[in-house]
């Protein structure tokens, strides 16, 4: 009988201090790390805890998933500090570019992560063509593209964020990761070739462009082509297609076909 007797009384203190700490170790506030104003208000209405749950349920994992499956952040760490404070520490996506299908647009970050999906075509991001991806979901990889594709366009991302230059692109192909491309807001077609020195082409093609926005108007760079893909220069072709050194090679004894003249501006190399 004594035996039982403490075996209750162990019991009951047990319940009598879960029941305490249910009471005591409730959630009064977030601490996020990593974003500020509306961005760390939005993580913390992501959390699966609110204002007065008991911290004891709170879940590490839990609240990381929580996080991730927005897309819009990167959950880093997930500490609590007892009693009562919970602090996430999180990296924010930045839009970096979009794919279109179906008449709908998945925004992605630089790697390559669907941020959300919207209705209308995001301005000031680059369109990511060539990528061969269907299937979106909000916080996760583009499920059905390829990764060679993949890492190719995270090298282009990635140089245009530290050049700064992503509102200067309207468009990225990585069909051929042989043979990458990007289309300037102007109009003008740059071959970046392979992915190597990404961040060295790139800055041949600001240069350049600097240079041939001052000696054309916007009308005649249109359509035009810009190649880089030595990352040791910028050669300059008035409406002339650059050669892919990749392309099948045509039937020689098909009948040429007639050239037409070149407009204005004239090809050559560009400083």
């Amino acid at each position: 009988m004594k035996g039982l007797k403490r075996a209750l009384i162990v019991l009951a203190c047990l319940a009598l201090v879960t029941l305490l700490g249910y009471q005591l170790f409730r959630l009064t506030a977030v601490e996020v790390v990593g974003a500020s104003g509306e961005a760390a208000q939005q993580v913390a209405q992501l959390l699966p805890l609110a204002q007065g749950d008991s911290l004891l349920r709170a879940d590490e994992k839990q609240i990381c998933d929580a996080i991730n499956a927005d897309g819009g952040f990167i959950c880093q760490d997930v500490q609590i500090l007892w009693p009562n404070r919970l602090s996430v520490t999180v990296t924010q996506r930045v839009p970096a570019g979009y794919v279109e299908t179906g008449g709908q647009y998945a925004v992605i970050g630089q790697d390559g992560y669907v941020m959300r999906i919207d209705a209308l075509p995001p301005e000031r991001i680059p369109q990511i063509l060539g990528l061969g991806a269907t299937n979106f979901k909000v916080g996760q990889m583009l499920l059905d593209a390829q990764d060679d594709r993949l890492e190719a366009l995270r090298c282009i991302l990635d140089a245009l964020e530290e050049m700064q230059y992503y509102d200067q692109i309207v468009s990225v192909n990585v069909l051929k990761t042989t043979w990458l491309t990007v289309t300037t807001r102007d109009g003008v077609v740059c071959t970046l070739g392979m992915r190597e020195n990404m961040a060295e082409k790139f800055r041949w093609i600001d240069a350049a462009m600097q240079k041939l926005r001052q000696m054309y108007d916007a009308q005649a760079l249109y359509g035009c082509q810009l190649d880089v893909s030595s990352g040791k220069s910028a050669v300059f072709a008035a409406h002339e297609a650059i050669e892919d050194p990749n392309a099948a090679q045509p039937d020689a004894s098909a009948a040429p076909e007639e050239a037409e003249p070149s407009a204005s501006p004239q090809a050559g190399q560009t400083p």
